[in-house]
């Protein structure tokens, strides 16, 4: 099982996050990923999508579809292309 740990709040937060857990529709992983955490590295996001990955498709291929980058304190993140609901 993977963890989402929050940073940003003070004390750090761990919570369960559970690929299982999440919606087997792309879109809809997507907007609840961008619910739980705005922006998300490649690596913290990639377990979370690669079982969306057809045979020919790849993480990286999701990325650019559902979301959208930028770079952050040198570092490439990603957000979501559409306003999501909190």
């Amino acid at each position: 099982s993977l963890a989402l740990v929050d940073r940003g709040s003070g004390p750090d937060t761990i919570c369960l996050l559970r690929v299982e857990d999440l919606s087997e529709d792309t879109q809809e992983r997507f907007n609840h990923l961008f619910t739980l955490r705005e922006k998300w590295t490649e690596a913290d996001i990639t377990p979370y999508i690669k079982d969306l990955c057809g045979a020919k498709q790849t993480t990286g291929a999701l990325l650019t579809k559902y979301a959208r980058s930028s770079t952050q304190n040198g570092v490439k993140v990603f957000n979501s292309r559409r306003p999501v609901a909190t």
